[in-house]
């Protein structure tokens, strides 16, 4: 397990992390939640490969968690393809995720590490003018 005093991922403090969070756009926290997720499904690989199954599952956890978030930030009323195929993809990554976590297949958090790779590429694709963002 993760010591209390680490700092999260990225951010010298948590005080850091809740001013970024606090004075960021929504486009830019759902980026955050992308590197989140991303950071921690790699360190899960590190993990795994390090045969550190308590390390492995504390990080596929908190992955997991980041990935159902941005699933449920989905829009349903929209109900659009895009929509529904960004909702699939969330799930199979969490599938990937929780099947990778079970049987120790390293090849399956990688698979989830890519489709978010390629989910981030396509937000960031989209993002409002940066002079706009603040």
């Amino acid at each position: 397990m993760a010591s209390k005093s680490q700092p999260p991922v990225g951010f010298e403090s948590d005080e850091a992390l809740v001013e970024a969070v606090s004075s960021a756009s929504p486009h830019h926290l759902v980026e955050m939640l992308y590197d989140g997720a991303l950071e921690r499904i790699a360190q899960a690989q590190r993990a795994m490969e390090q045969h550190d199954a308590a390390q492995r599952d504390e990080l596929i956890d908190r992955a997991v968690a980041i990935v159902r978030t941005l699933n449920e930030s989905l829009d349903r009323e929209v109900q659009d393809e895009v929509t529904r195929e960004v909702g699939l993809r969330y799930s199979n990554i969490i599938l990937n995720l929780l099947e990778g976590q079970q049987f120790c297949q390293v090849e399956l958090l990688q698979k989830a590490h890519r489709t978010l790779v390629e989910l981030k590429a396509s937000w960031m694709a989209v993002a409002p003018d940066s002079t706009s963002d603040q």
